[in-house]
Parts: C-alpha cells; structure tokens; sequence
C-alpha cells in the first residue's frame, strides 16, 4: 500500500487525532466574549456582595444574600417588562387590524 494524502474527514481512519489534522484560525466571536465579560461580572458581584440582609414584603420576611436578593429583584423585573411588552404589542397589533 502507497502512502495517501490525509483529509480532515478521513482522521478517524487513519488514526491521527482530529486536532493534528483540523486547524481553524477564526476569531473567537464578539457574543462569546460578551458573554464572558458578563459571567465574570456577576461573579465578582456576588463575591462583593455576600453579606447577608433582611426583605420584608407584605407579610414575608425572608433573609438571604444581597447579591441574591438583587438578582432575583432584576429577573422578576426583566419579566413584568417581557409580560407588559408583550400585551402593549398585543393590542397595538389587535388595533391596527381593527383599522383595516
């Protein structure tokens, strides 16, 4: 048997591993470093803020940490925002098909 060109396809045949036949040069996108950035932000947010505080509403009192409490008051928020945005495009949607 004569020696045969290798393509990155044929890795698993030959016995090479995929990663001494496969190399990429793409940059690594913009999202995933965004992404990045923010999980490592709210790391160091919640390594700052782990003391411990009281939340009193109406009739619970519930003591936790205030990077939790901060946390859990900005995914209820970005929910009542998603929820109202999406009745106010319900009925601005429900009024442009009255008008026509």
């Amino acid at each position: 048997m004569g020696s045969r060109d290798t393509k990155p396809d044929d890795a698993h045949t030959t016995g090479e591993s995929p990663a001494e036949v496969v190399t990429t040069d793409r940059p690594v996108p913009a999202r995933l470093w965004g992404a990045l950035v923010l999980v490592l932000m709210v790391v160091l947010f919640v390594l700052q803020n782990t003391e411990s505080t009281t939340v009193d509403f109406l009739f619970w009192s519930v003591e936790a940490s205030l990077a939790l409490v901060i946390m859990v008051t900005g995914v209820a928020f970005a929910l009542v925002d998603q929820v109202v945005s999406f009745a106010w495009r319900r009925r601005r949607r429900q009024r442009r098909d009255l008008e026509d």
